[in-house]
């Protein structure tokens, strides 16, 4: 199981090229944008760069309690909108986690089951190189 995280600037973890998504760290949400019907999606918008979810999260808000439902995680999502991202871990296969200078966390569920698909989320940075996951 390959873990990599990036706290503080601090990558761990990572044997040769960390994952991209690390870059994260340091930058502010700056949209929110849903997407899909059935199988409902979102992007995070981080300036250029982008994180496509297509699986199951779970957004927790600043006191530690996950939304409930698709209106309160939709609601919880937007409350993230410019926060900073101070912490990124990647656990490949099992969850990619974002924790924001507002206290909110949104872990995605990377599991093959959590969703239909090739991938659960992908990563798109500044100049639009891929990485899925």
């Amino acid at each position: 199981m390959e873990i990599a995280a990036r706290v503080g600037g601090a990558i761990d973890g990572a044997p040769g090229s960390p994952p991209a998504v690390l870059e994260l760290e340091g930058k502010p949400l700056s949209a929110v944008e849903f997407f899909g019907g059935e199988a409902p999606g979102f992007l995070l918008h981080f300036g250029g760069a982008r994180l496509e979810v297509l699986a199951p999260v779970e957004v927790f808000g600043g006191e530690g309690v996950p939304a409930a439902d698709a209106a309160a995680l939709r609601a919880a999502l937007n409350q993230c909108r410019d926060a900073r991202v101070v912490r990124v871990l990647l656990v490949r296969g099992r969850d990619l986690t974002l924790g924001f200078d507002n206290g909110s966390t949104v872990r995605i569920c990377l599991d093959a089951t959590g969703h239909a698909g090739p991938e659960a989320a992908a990563f798109f940075d500044e100049e639009w190189r891929y990485e899925a996951y």
